[in-house]
């Protein structure tokens, strides 16, 4: 398939003009008229600036100019589109180069430093509880508001008269 630029070109070659001698009738460079056959559109100034010089290319040439300007439209806007996709291939290229491991992996280590930590904690805390002194250590538990029973070797405390036992008066019914 003939892009704009070939059917532009074969266009003027059918006509037997050469492109200095158009260029000359538009007014233009004949650098830029080569360009246009060559659908580097890089090269070409503005859209407006386009369009005028379609119209006079048209006209010399003695074609449709609406059709030639709607020709060029679609020409240059394919040709920005496949550029979009090659620089958007192209980044994604360089991407998988620069950051090959960044693909689809997910670190481990934030995790097992999180486990690490949690499982530190506990321990410490387990420690200091058994070393605590409340009584688990060694195995042997006091029942809250119950006596420690009293060993061979202690007496009971004497009342002092005057002083609030701790024992209860019997209730009476």
């Amino acid at each position: 398939m003939d892009t704009f630029g070939e059917k532009l070109k074969s266009e003027r070659e059918d006509r037997g003009l050469s492109i200095q001698a158009v260029a000359e009738d538009l007014g233009v460079d004949h650098d830029q008229l080569r360009a246009l056959e060559r659908n580097d559109f890089e090269a070409l100034p503005d859209e407006a600036v386009m369009v005028g010089w379609l119209r006079a290319y048209a006209e010399r040439l003695d074609v449709d100019a609406d059709l030639m300007i709607e020709d060029y439209v679609q020409e240059r806007d394919k040709c920005l589109r496949q550029l979009a996709d090659a620089v958007t291939a192209k980044a994604a290229e360089i991407e998988r180069a620069v950051i090959p491991s960044a693909v689809g992996h997910r670190p481990r280590f934030p995790r097992l430093l999180a486990v690490s930590v949690i499982l530190a904690v506990v321990a410490v805390f387990g420690v200091w509880w058994v070393l605590s002194g409340d009584g688990t250590a060694s195995g042997t538990t006091v029942a809250e508001g119950a006596a420690a029973p009293a060993t061979s070797n202690e007496t009971a405390p004497t009342p002092v008269e005057g002083q609030p036992t701790s024992e209860r008066p019997a209730q009476r019914s």
